[in-house]
Formats: structure tokens, C-alpha cells, sequence
């Protein structure tokens, strides 16, 4: 199974555009309605929804050393200045890993 991004607020639009140009199945904090919304409750939609939250925030690294389950995590510990930075982290996140993979993982970028 390919993997299903979550982005959370941080994370630009422009970003998912391109994602979805390429096939990549993506909402933003915005599509399901999570502005302003504590991380571990983000964290919990994705896990029921089999997506892999996509984040510039060390809170959810912070979650996951927690043990708080969840359905995968790609962490930015620096948000990159370009939007193909991120972009190409993510198409090669999909080329490699599947969504099995990904469950209660947390990926540095």
C-alpha cells in the first residue's frame, strides 16, 4: 500500500500541489479540518486514516518516543527554504517505503 500524507499546518500548500500533481495521495490541515488542533489529536486522525504525518514540529518526535502509536511520521527537523526540498523527500519516502512500513515510525528528513 502507498502511503497517504497528512500535512500538518506548517507545512506549505504549495507542497501538496505538487505531491498530488505526481499521484501522491496528500491533505492538509486545512482539507480535514485540524488548524489549531493539539498534535496528538492530529496524530490520532492520521493513525485511523492510515496517514503518515508530515511536520516541521519536534512535538510529535516528542510523541513518538512516547510510544504514543500512530500511522508514521516524517519529521523536518529544519524547515527547508525550498519547497522542492520537501517535495523530493516525499516522492522518495513513496518510492521506498510502503504504508506497513511506516506504522509507528518516525523518519528524520
Amino acid at each position: 500500500m502507498s502511503l497517504r500524507f497528512q500535512f500538518d499546518e506548517h507545512i506549505p500548500h504549495a507542497v501538496a500541489r505538487q505531491l498530488e500533481r505526481r499521484g501522491i495521495d496528500v491533505i492538509t490541515a486545512v482539507m480535514a479540518g485540524l488548524l489549531n488542533t493539539p498534535d496528538v489529536v492530529i496524530l490520532e486522525h492520521a493513525r485511523t486514516n492510515n496517514r503518515v504525518v508530515v511536520t516541521f514540529d519536534a512535538d510529535y518526535a516528542s510523541l513518538h518516543h512516547r510510544d504514543v502509536p500512530h500511522a508514521g511520521i516524517a519529521y523536518f527537523a529544519k524547515a527547508p527554504t525550498d519547497i522542492g526540498v520537501l517535495v523530493e523527500a516525499l516522492v522518495l519516502l513513496d518510492a521506498v517505503l510502503d504504508h506497513d512500513e511506516f506504522i509507528n515510525r518516525l523518519e528524520y528528513l
